[in-house]
């Protein structure tokens, strides 16, 4: 009778045991579900970031090359601006290309200033998003 119900008392003992272990392991997995899934996330912003870089750097080579054209184009009409007259009214025209080349290379420099700001805010969210994933990665490590 005492024998019996040690016995009984032992396998609930091992029951509870076991729904702990269990527990546990749950608890476990989903941490591990939950840090793949945060791991995913990240890849694809990682993926999307380096896809919308890819994009503004081709924008922006496209936009050089054309001012490019345009600066070589405004120039051989200067050229031949300057050779094909010496008067006043030449050189009037001369200035007024000039200046709005000038007004077109400032244009250019505030635009590649403008894109390095914003290239320079897109590495600090990915720097910040990858801090906090592994911030979050750790405190999963020592709830573990």
């Amino acid at each position: 009778m005492e024998e019996q119900k040690e016995l009984e008392q032992k396998k609930e003992q091992q029951k509870k045991i076991q729904a702990e272990i269990k527990r546990i392991n749950d608890e476990n997995q989903r941490c591990k579900e939950e840090q793949l899934q945060k791991e995913r996330m990240e890849d694809e912003r990682v993926l999307e970031y380096q896809r919308q870089k890819m994009e503004r750097e081709a924008e922006l080579e496209a936009e050089q090359e054309r001012i490019r054209r345009e600066k070589e184009k405004e120039m051989a009409r200067l050229r031949a601006m300057q050779e094909r007259a010496l008067d006043q009214q030449a050189e009037k025209d001369a200035l007024r290309a000039k200046r709005s080349q000038e007004a077109a290379e400032r244009e250019w420099r505030r635009k590649e200033k403008e894109a390095a700001k914003r290239k320079a805010e897109m590495e600090e969210q990915l720097r910040q998003g990858r801090s906090q994933q592994i911030a979050e990665r750790e405190h999963c490590m020592a709830v573990q």
